[in-house]
């Protein structure tokens, strides 16, 4: 009996592990064979990638465990293209920053140093021909100053965070106090600052809001087509629009003159005019004061430019 029971015994357990040996190899088969399609499309995909295929995208029909991880696969492929699109733009974007500053400097440059030497050499021969060399590089120099502080502050944009040194202020009050201290300037260079408000409190940067003005001036005493012109500002309800009377823009460049260095091939296309960088200034700017800036040319002539305030108020009924 005893014998018997071990025998008995002993053939249990082989038959157990041999049970367990066989389920086990069955079940890895199986499981294995459920994973394996799943992983090599997994690896297909990191191995496109790789190669820089980031159009690759992975086709997984089956509704399972696997599918989420296929879809955050084709999520972070699209992110990552996105990413190197956005730096090869930045990158073409220093680029043309690049070209266009070496042209804008070369020429006042050169005519600086042309009429340093004339002053050194004695080309100048008389009192009134030095003052006029004189005043020549004065110009130059100070053409030279503009287009450096429009490049200091758009990188200065740039760096700015998004929300950073927002504070809720009167916009009506803070305009009326700026255009006061800078119309008769713009006056005597003949543009004529015109300003119509409605009190208004928003959260704004004082340094972005002064660009946006600033640029703006710049731009319509530039391409203004007669002696003396005219550039009405408003600010009402939500929007911020400045009018001049100036030569406008061909419909096709309404959105386009807010393009880093775009200049139009006519009216707006003499380099001694602009850089073509205060109008990115002010796309720049209203973007970071969560505005959107829009194009059109008015019903009677000019340009007219207008600022939608997305953000939030904080309020339009006051006293004074």
């Amino acid at each position: 009996m005893e014998r018997t029971f071990t025998i008995i015994l002993v053939i249990l357990v082989i038959s157990i592990a041999l049970s367990i040996y066989f389920t086990n190899r069955i079940l890895i088969k199986f499981i294995f064979r459920n994973i394996e399609k799943p992983l090599d499309l997994l690896l297909k995909g990191f191995e496109e990638l790789k190669k820089g295929n980031l159009d690759y995208e992975i086709r997984y029909e089956n509704d399972d465990e696997f599918k989420p991880v296929f879809l955050t696969f084709n999520e972070m492929s699209m992110r990552l293209k996105e990413s190197v699109e956005t730096v090869k733009k930045e990158e073409e974007k220093s680029r043309k920053l690049m070209a266009s500053l070496s042209h804008d400097l070369r020429s006042p440059l050169t005519s600086i140093k042309a009429y340093v030497e004339g002053l050194i050499d004695g080309v100048a021969k008389n009192e009134d021909q030095k003052i006029r060399y004189v005043k020549t590089i004065r110009d130059k120099t100070e053409e030279l100053e503009k287009i450096v502080n429009r490049i200091l502050s758009y990188t200065k944009m740039e760096v700015i965070k998004e929300d950073e040194e927002l504070k809720i202020i009167r916009l009506d009050l803070f305009l009326k106090s700026l255009i006061e201290n800078i119309k008769d300037d713009y006056r005597e260079r003949g543009l004529d600052i015109t300003l119509k408000t409605t009190p208004l409190s928003y959260a704004f940067n004082s340094f972005l809001l002064e660009e946006i003005v600033f640029n703006i001036a710049d731009n319509s005493l530039k391409y203004k087509n007669k002696e003396r012109a005219c550039l009405i500002i408003e600010l009402k309800n939500d929007t911020l629009t400045f009018k001049d009377d100036g030569p406008g823009i061909k419909e096709e460049d309404r959105e386009k003159i807010f393009d880093l260095f775009f200049r139009e091939d006519e009216a707006r296309a003499d380099r001694r005019k602009g850089s073509g960088i205060g109008l990115a200034i002010v796309k720049r700017a209203s973007e970071r004061l969560n505005a959107k800036v829009s194009s059109k040319n008015g019903d009677n002539g000019g340009l007219i430019i207008e600022i939608a305030l997305l953000g939030e108020k904080y309020g339009e009924n006051f006293d004074n």
